[in-house]
């Protein structure tokens, strides 16, 4: 127990916690925090979440019962300012994203001085075109995550990750990342463990996540111990198999981690 209690956690959402088919329960999960409540062992939610205001997508999970101070929360949408700053921007993203932008009262515009990027399954090659071309123009390209795939209803659509790769590629241009696995971003997580255990560092950290190229590896990279849970993009150890000697460990769910720390 006593190593356990010197650990902390990313817990990543999405395909971890909730189900990518229809954002129910996992196997495990609310027992999962609870376990960490329980036995003051320091977590964050550490989510790419650019569909819902943060503190809509906050109080969605207190109400399918998990219990967490709202601190122990992040996602791009509570960043994205402080990358943006005063640029006016273009959303490529769903409707509820571009939505999303001008609540959050960014400057959107048709000459901007940045394109954000989003998951989406409507994307085709004229979207592509204009991402292109507003970055040849300028524009800083942006992605709000670096997610390898992106699931809806079954199917595996490119993630943000893998649209921004062509994009670099067609346009010579780096992309700037906002939530995972951006290096500034999990430092942002990694304070919010540190508050609750200051004795942590960053080796000390598990992220737990269904995404081993978008979230993990870039964990990896800076030390954090990596944790694949098999219950949301990634079906099988198969599907990994050229980079699951990169990971820490591998897990079928959540359920089955808690298992290992009873």
């Amino acid at each position: 127990m006593g190593e356990r209690l010197s650990l902390g956690y990313f817990l990543d959402i999405q395909g971890t916690l909730l189900s990518d088919k229809d954002k129910s329960l996992i196997n495990g999960a609310l027992e999962l925090v609870e376990y960490f409540n329980k036995n003051s062992i320091a977590y964050t939610f550490v989510t790419n979440n650019t569909k819902q205001l943060s503190e809509e997508l906050i109080e969605e999970l207190h109400k399918k019962g998990f219990s967490f101070p709202n601190e122990r929360f992040i996602d791009p949408l509570m960043v994205l300012k402080s990358l943006v700053g005063k640029d006016s921007i273009y959303p490529f993203g769903s409707e509820a994203f571009c939505t999303l932008c001008e609540k959050m009262g960014l400057k959107i515009s048709q000459n901007p001085d940045a394109i954000l990027v989003a998951s989406h399954d409507k994307f085709d090659s004229k979207s592509f075109a204009r991402m292109i071309d507003f970055v040849l123009d300028g524009a800083r390209l942006i992605g709000m995550h670096g997610t390898s795939t992106y699931v809806k209803n079954a199917l595996r659509y490119p993630g943000v990750g893998a649209i921004l790769a062509m994009i670099e590629y067609a346009t010579k241009t780096k992309a700037q990342i906002v939530g995972k696995p951006s290096e500034v971003f999990y430092k942002k997580a990694y304070e919010i463990v540190k508050k609750q255990n200051p004795s942590l560092d960053l080796k000390d950290i598990i992220m737990i996540s269904d995404d081993a190229i978008g979230d993990l590896l870039g964990a990896k990279k800076m030390g954090i111990r990596t944790n694949l849970v098999l219950s949301g993009k990634c079906k099988s150890r198969q599907e990994i198999s050229q980079i699951s000697h990169k990971l820490d460990k591998i897990d079928s769910d959540v359920n089955e981690i808690l298992k290992g720390l009873k």
